[in-house]
């Protein structure tokens, strides 16, 4: 109940995998659009994570903190004690705040890596074509790596579940493409 090792380590991978994917759709929405203009992508990117952070901030603390909240009382019940002011009902709401801020942190740090090429682009004289390729890049090697650290087991399924979360991108990129024909 009070460990937050994994929960931590899910939220963050979970909040990484809609930054990754979200930055994956601005990109190729850029594409096919032929809007490859790096300061509205570098832009839309930025704002578009720091709302996902936000709203992950805010939805994961308040889950984690009504779950916490819950299960402490059970155990107050249990144990026929009032448990609001010790150390275990502290560490609870500090693995709230912070399973709360590491689900924020990650969609814009995943989001800043996979548009870093971009940002290249502003201020040197960068090729925008090379940015979105390496972004791309970026973006898949990402998906790959949070699927990675997310899968459980020996090395073996932990690569499985990087190509799944590869291929999720892979397909969100030919889907989005497809759109492009319509």
């Amino acid at each position: 109940m009070w460990r937050a090792e994994g929960i931590i380590r899910r939220y963050f991978g979970a909040n990484a995998f809609d930054g990754a994917m979200t930055t994956l759709g601005i990109l190729i929405g850029a594409y096919v659009t032929g809007s490859l203009d790096p300061s509205l992508i570098v832009g839309i990117t930025i704002s578009t994570s720091i709302a996902l952070g936000t709203s992950g901030i805010f939805a994961v603390y308040l889950i984690e903190s009504a779950e916490r909240q819950k299960s402490l009382e059970e155990l107050e019940s249990a144990v026929l004690v009032d448990l609001q002011d010790t150390l275990l009902a502290k560490a609870s709401r500090f693995v709230s705040s912070l399973t709360a801020l590491v689900d924020g942190i990650a969609p814009v740090l995943i989001a800043l890596i996979g548009v870093s090429p971009f940002l290249i682009c502003l201020k040197k004289p960068y090729p925008v074509e090379y940015a979105a390729i390496s972004s791309l890049i970026i973006i898949f090697m990402t998906l790959f790596a949070l699927g990675y650290m997310i899968g459980a087991g020996n090395l073996k399924q932990r690569s499985i579940y990087g190509i799944k979360m590869l291929i999720a991108g892979i397909i969100a990129t030919f889907l989005s493409i497809l759109l492009k024909q319509a």
